[in-house]
Order: C-alpha cells, then sequence, then structure tokens
C-alpha cells in the first residue's frame, strides 16, 4: 500500500501549497502581525523553515496587509535576502501582493541592511 511512496507526506506543507504545489505564506493569517521586529524575527524564522523544507520557489503573500513596519521588513525580509545572497532569494523567494507602500518599506530595508553588509 505504501511503497509507491518515496517520501513522507508533509501534511503541513501540502496545506500551504497553491494550485502549483508552492507553498504559500499568507502574512494575512500570521498571528503575530507584522509591525514588530520581533513578530519579523518570528516570520524569518519560519520561512527558513519552510525553505529548509521544501525545494522550489515558497510565494510569500502581503495581499490584505495594509502596512509593514520597517522594522518587520528589515528582521523578516532584509535579513533573509542577505542571508540566502541574492541569487538564492531571487530563486526561492516570491513576494507577491504587495502595495507600494509596502513595496517601498521592503525595498529600503534590504537596501539599508545590504549597506551595512
Amino acid at each position: 500500500m505504501f511503497e509507491s511512496l518515496s517520501v513522507p507526506v508533509n501534511l503541513r506543507i501540502e496545506a500551504l501549497e497553491n494550485e502549483e504545489g508552492a507553498p504559500v505564506f499568507r502574512l494575512v493569517n500570521f498571528k503575530f502581525g507584522t509591525g514588530t521586529r520581533m513578530s519579523g524575527s518570528f516570520a524569518y524564522a519560519y520561512t527558513l523553515n519552510l525553505l529548509n523544507e521544501t525545494h522550489g520557489p515558497l510565494i510569500v503573500d502581503f495581499s490584505q496587509v495594509g502596512i509593514v513596519s520597517s522594522s518587520f521588513a528589515d528582521e523578516f525580509v532584509a535579513k533573509l535576502f542577505v542571508s540566502l545572497n541574492e541569487a538564492k532569494f531571487n530563486g526561492r523567494i516570491r513576494l507577491h501582493g504587495m502595495n507600494s507602500t509596502n513595496d517601498l518599506i521592503v525595498r529600503n530595508a534590504i537596501a539599508e541592511r545590504r549597506a551595512r553588509g
């Protein structure tokens, strides 16, 4: 019965998958919010875990998120960008559904963190 499964199914990851099979991290459902550095740290750790458990792209969905704090953007997206490196970040992370304000906040956070090294 189970001989056809070479790898166990991860139900947690499967529950996050969209129609194409890519996991989607919906920030609107993130219980810690998007307003503090600490919540950004939790989002960073959660995303690293998802990346370690999957092989393809991970969609970070900002839809219905009114605004993220610059601290959240720095601790989550900018830190992820620097720790993965630009090529791996662009290959694995897809930022979707950002309004123009959040896009600017995230871009500034990445630029500032890159400048700090």
